[in-house]
């Protein structure tokens, strides 16, 4: 009877609507680690740091304690001075620290790195910084990162005109808004900025274009004029411009380390 049951089993049509059976499954393909060709080489060694406007430097990256990878120094070769700590990162990938003395021509002995990423034969370094008094190629040029709107109390941040700056008198004195320092000073247009008596105020964290630096006259306080994109590049229309405190903006620079092949 037991196998008379069975066979009938066996025999039975099968249910169309019945769940098809699992079929086994397949292992996970591995991650191709050649993707990251290089990147199981140590970030211990001989590195070239090349700011824009800046000499290029030759640095060494030690094991701040022997045999310990969690924290770095970086050592000038030429002059011996220390310019890089680091900590590795407690979550995701690479180290966050410090950059010391590469900025020292712009008046900035140190900056916070928030970024020291390690990939083979490069390293990706995001340092922060605030805009300087003095003339410095590596924040005030193109290429080098871009500047974003900072708000110490969270809201929006007002742009500032000539007028907010000076009197018309003081401006006329002292030509403000002709000859200035820093990139983009040919051809700066009073039109070109806030109109007198306007008001534009821009969200914390809009990425702005950096213009110029001038010494206001009344206090000697130094303001920084942008250039706020517009969306689209909407064409025919000229982007405003206004002036913002250093405290006000944040340079996000960006530099590649690249490893020093020794022959």
């Amino acid at each position: 009877m037991t196998v008379l049951l069975l066979l009938l089993a066996l025999l039975a049509p099968q249910d169309p609507n019945a769940a098809p059976e699992t079929a086994p499954a397949q292992p996970r393909r591995t991650l191709n680690l050649r993707l990251f060709q290089g990147n199981d080489r140590p970030v211990t060694g001989l590195w070239t740091l090349a700011l824009k406007g800046m000499p290029e430097r030759t640095i060494e990256i030690v094991f701040l304690q022997e045999g310990n990878p969690n924290a770095l120094l970086g050592r000038d070769v030429a002059t011996k001075e220390e310019i890089l700590r680091l900590d590795r990162k407690p979550e995701g990938i690479g180290f966050t620290g410090s950059l010391m003395k590469v900025l020292l021509p712009c008046g900035v002995e140190q900056v916070p790195v928030s970024e020291f990423v390690p990939i083979g034969d490069a390293v990706v370094v995001t340092f922060l910084a605030r805009p300087t008094e003095a003339a410095c190629p590596p924040i005030d040029e193109a290429g080098g990162g871009h500047f974003t709107v900072m708000s110490q109390g969270g809201g929006a941040v007002k742009l500032r005109s000539l007028n907010d700056l000076s009197s018309s008198r003081i401006r006329t004195e002292y030509n403000i808004g002709g000859d200035a320092d820093g990139r983009n000073t040919t051809d700066t247009q009073v039109s070109h900025s806030i109109p007198l008596g306007g008001s534009l105020s821009v969200d914390p964290g809009t990425e702005v274009n950096f213009v110029r630096r001038l010494r206001a006259p009344l206090d000697g306080t130094y303001w920084f004029e942008v250039e706020v994109p517009l969306a689209g590049g909407q064409e025919g229309m000229t982007p405003p411009r206004g002036f913002l405190k250093a405290d006000a903006l944040q340079f996000v620079g960006s530099v590649t380390l690249k490893r020093v092949r020794v022959e």
